[in-house]
């Protein structure tokens, strides 16, 4: 249980760290690290939960994405804002 967690906190630090840094074309590379990460992580674990777990990690690690990347927008435009109404 413990992996499954480490998998889904690490991919959405990731995630989030992208957002708030890169485009969105980074995370098409990060996309097949994480899952062969996942998938060597566990290998252990039977096929299906194996799978699903990947999936869940690659779905919180774009959440992440979006979440850090509309962070970043939003004080964009609030600073943006605050430019504009200086000069008034």
């Amino acid at each position: 249980m413990s992996t499954i967690l480490a998998l889904l906190l690490g991919s959405a630090i990731v995630g989030f760290l992208i957002g708030l840094r890169f485009r969105v074309s980074v995370i098409a590379l990060v996309a097949p690290i994480i899952a062969v990460a996942a998938a060597i992580t566990l290998r252990d674990f039977h096929f299906v939960p194996a799978v699903a777990i990947t999936f869940a990690s690659l779905l919180v690690n774009q959440i992440a994405y979006l979440i850090g990347a509309g962070l970043l927008n939003r004080s964009i435009t609030e600073q943006s804002d605050d430019d504009i109404g200086g000069e008034c």
